[in-house]
């Protein structure tokens, strides 16, 4: 028993000794300073105790989470980023935006029986907002970059949150991108001197032949492009389109692993050799001031030329381009269908001792060839693109003092020949084709129908369809307008458009002839009886609010009219047909800052 005592005594002095040694104070450290080295464990022993004991953490391995080396200018290059951003412009915008029409179809409901009210019963109304980012990006002296992008979405249904069906990319056939681009490119001045400068631009990007030009119905759209601009203080400047990628989507891309999960066309085209695209070229060249006249600032007199041709060639498209082979089944060739446009745009300002007048003219051509399978006897059925295109416009106008009174002044008319039909009522020719540009009309026939004065190149093909809700055939349309500015922040005006068809169709000029046109009853040879006729009339009011430089409010309201070109029948069903009037009322708040 004692010498279990003394032992128990010996390992007690043994550890106070040891104890001693390693927590001994440096000299004239605290009896304080002492207990608490004694009590603190060493750094990696804690931090591993709070990591293990944590309950929140018990399903994660016992080691504490990475140390993080570098939480600022992690791509080294920070001071670069400052220097663009204080460089950088933008642009933000939001427009809501609300509207009600009725008898879009030209024909009042009919309540009569469940039949006629799905015939007849089109009234509708639709609000939607937009959101738009627009930013501007000068890297260097030489080289710049912008991309805009926006969301649209109708109220209800938490739509703009990406809930509806309706944004699902599940349930659309062109997927659901949760926002869209309006230009996405980089511009870059390849060289520059005193007198001439040559750059480039490359991605989604505005086009147009340019000239302030209202409504352009030959060319004004975006384009995935590449464009040479080169601009010269003697000569002029010179815009180059190298090549626009106007339809891509429709290729069979199912088997690239790299963009196979892209959104894509529902209307994809397989075979072919791969020959199933559509693209365009093009120049437009403008002149400097003809007149020369070196009048100071923005009163100089000013007359500039300008002279464009464009050029479209369709590989074996859904709609047209793979006629002759019938859409693959007995070959796998494109029809090399193609379109030319060219022509030429004078612009003239002028300043006035009681106003400003500003006016233009264009005179264009088109010519190209849409091949289809001849008969059985071997004859052609090819439907030309030959055709020919004039208008003109003009705005007379002064603002004044706004705090007063302020007005405007402005017409313009538009003409394309339209399709031709020979005495088979075979097509022969789509008329004059653009390039795709604006829409006519007011709030019904352009914004509801969304109506084209002329067949133009689409990107599935040459569009040419004169009965749809949104037409795209020879159109002649005529423009009036006037405009009141008063108290600085208002503006009423009114507006009249007049549609004309301009398509010919020998058959149904010689059925008339004869008095035997109560005797076609083919739905498609009866449509051509349209042809030539009157569209219609439509009326515009608008009145405009400016609350500030940022907000903008406005009201349109209009009426449409149709002419004898609806009282007949359409090649199809769903297609405007009757005589009562298309009403329509929109209002809406842009905020830009």
């Amino acid at each position: 028993m004692k010498c279990k005592i003394f032992f128990l005594l010996v390992v007690i002095v043994f550890q106070s000794q040891l104890v001693a040694q390693v927590f001994e104070p440096n000299g004239d450290e605290s009896e304080e300073k002492k207990v608490k080295i004694q009590k603190k464990p060493p750094p990696e022993q804690s931090e591993m105790a709070k990591w293990r004991e944590d309950p929140l953490d018990t399903d994660e391995l016992p080691f504490p989470p990475p140390k993080i080396e570098k939480r600022k200018n992690i791509f080294g290059d920070k001071s670069v980023k400052d220097g663009i951003l204080s460089n950088m412009e933008y642009q933000i915008g939001f427009i809501a935006e609300g509207g009600t029409f009725n008898n879009g179809d030209l024909r009042q409901l009919n309540d009569s029986n469940q039949a006629a009210i799905n015939d007849t019963d089109d009234r509708v109304s639709v609000i939607y907002s937009r959101l738009f980012l627009n930013f501007y990006f000068p890297l260097t002296e030489t080289l710049y970059f912008r991309f805009d992008v926006f969301k649209n979405g109708f109220w209800g249904g938490d739509q703009l949150s990406g809930a509806s069906t309706n944004n699902n990319a599940a349930s659309t056939s062109v997927g659901a991108d949760p926002f869209a681009f309006g230009e996405l490119y980089l511009e870059d001045i390849l060289f520059k001197n005193q007198r001439m400068e040559l750059s480039t631009r490359i991605g989604r990007q505005f086009f147009e032949i340019g000239g302030g030009v209202a409504n352009d119905f030959y060319l004004r759209d975006y384009l995935d492009a590449v464009t040479l601009n080169f601009s010269d203080g003697l000569l002029g400047t010179f815009r180059l389109l190298l090549i626009d990628v106007y339809q891509m989507a429709g290729d069979a891309t199912i088997h690239v692993n790299y963009v196979r999960f892209f959104s894509h066309d529902n209307r994809r085209v397989r075979n072919f050799d791969g020959d199933v695209n559509t693209f365009r070229s093009g120049l437009v060249y403008e002149s400097r001031n003809i007149l020369n006249w070196k009048s100071a600032g923005s009163d100089a007199t000013e007359l500039i030329a300008r002279g464009y041709g464009f050029f479209a060639r369709f590989g074996a498209v859904q709609s047209t381009g793979s006629d002759r082979s019938n859409l693959g089944s007995t070959g796998n060739f494109a029809d090399s269908d193609y379109v030319i446009m060219s022509g030429t745009r004078l612009t003239y300002k002028m300043p006035l001792p009681f106003a400003r007048l500003s006016a233009h003219t264009d005179v264009a051509f088109s010519t190209g060839i849409n091949r289809r399978l001849p008969t059985a006897a071997g004859e052609s059925q090819d439907v030309d693109s030959n055709g020919i295109s004039f208008s003109g416009g003009f705005v007379l106008g002064e603002m004044g003092n706004r705090a007063t009174l302020g007005y405007e002044v402005l017409g313009d008319v538009f003409y394309a020949s339209g399709p031709q039909y020979n005495s088979s009522g075979v097509q022969t020719s789509h008329g004059f084709v653009s390039f795709k540009g604006n829409h006519t009309g007011g709030i019904l026939a352009n914004r509801y129908w969304g109506m084209h004065p002329s067949s133009y190149v689409a990107s599935n093909g040459m569009d040419n369809f004169e009965h749809n809700y949104d037409r795209k055939s020879g159109t002649m349309s005529i423009h009036a307008g006037t405009g009141f500015y008063f108290l600085t922040k208002f503006r009423a005006g009114i507006d009249w458009w007049m549609f004309v068809d301009t398509g010919q169709s020998e058959f149904w000029n010689n059925v008339s002839a004869q008095g035997t046109s109560a005797t076609v009853t083919n739905t498609v040879l009866r449509a051509q009886e349209r042809l030539g006729k009157l569209l219609g009339h439509e009326f515009n009011i608008s009145l405009d609010y400016t609350h500030n430089e940022f907000w903008h409010l406005y009201l349109r309201a209009g009426i449409l009219m149709p002419g004898a070109f609806y009282s007949t029948p359409g090649i199809r069903p769903d297609s405007p047909f009757g005589q009562d009037n298309f009403t329509g009322i929109q209002f809406g708040s842009k905020l830009v800052f």
